[in-house]
């Protein structure tokens, strides 16, 4: 299957396939590699990775999956086949010359404007610890009660892709709370610590939205986090 999807992503026509959110299909393909990591399972994936690469959209999706980090990974790996290190090493210095751009904050804007929470680079430390002054405008401000309110009228899904999504916004709040100065009372009045603590009392959520709702709970009530 993987091997017909690289050789869909030479044609144009099924580009936009690859660049629709909804249907998700790279980071589909990217979860492959958390169950199998056979060479040719690898390099068959890089190969495709390498592919969508020609195209903004589906640059913008890799992003937002950190591919940058998945390609890390592999590249601290020892490899038979001398090929997969040759694309790993193109794939990581596209992705590294672009990180700059994969992490403006349009991009966190694009992704919660859209209800597309996932894991990747505007969802880190780095991207916080530069990013929060953005958030003394009042319109962005707006994105935060936004993800608050995603948390509270998801409260009731407890399914794995919902988890995912909710465990990246307490992230993202943890980390408003730790660098925004007036954070974690504007989380406060906005009553995101009552639905984080909800979360973390849910005994049916994911072992990884629990944590990050324990951390991100920990960040809101300790002003010396971190340091």
């Amino acid at each position: 299957m993987v091997c017909i999807l690289w050789i869909l992503s030479a044609h144009d026509f099924a580009i936009e396939r690859f660049s629709d959110y909804n249907l998700n299909v790279i980071e589909h393909v990217s979860k492959v590699l958390d169950y199998y990591n056979k060479e040719k399972i690898v390099r068959i994936i890089m190969m495709l990775f390498e592919s969508l690469m020609k195209d903004k959209e589906c640059m913008d999706h890799l992003s937002m999956i950190n591919a940058l980090n998945i390609v890390t990974k592999l590249s601290n790996r020892v490899w038979v086949d001398k090929n997969i290190e040759a694309t790993l090493d193109r794939l990581w210095k596209e992705f590294d010359s672009n990180y700059q751009e994969f992490s403006t904050f349009d991009k966190w804007k694009k992704q919660v404007s859209a209800n597309n929470f996932s894991w990747s680079t505007v969802h880190t430390e780095k991207f916080w610890q530069s990013q929060f002054v953005n958030f003394h405008q009042s319109e962005n401000l707006e994105l935060i009660k936004t993800e608050i309110s995603f948390l509270k009228a998801n409260d009731h899904k407890n399914d794995n892709a919902s988890c995912v999504k909710k465990a990246v916004i307490c992230f993202d709040l943890g980390e408003f709370a730790r660098y925004f100065p007036n954070g974690r009372n504007y989380l406060g009045g906005e009553g995101a610590k009552e639905v984080i603590a909800m979360i973390m009392g849910n005994k049916n959520v994911t072992p990884e939205l629990k944590k990050e709702a324990i951390t991100a709970y920990q960040k809101i009530l300790m002003t010396s986090w971190g340091q």
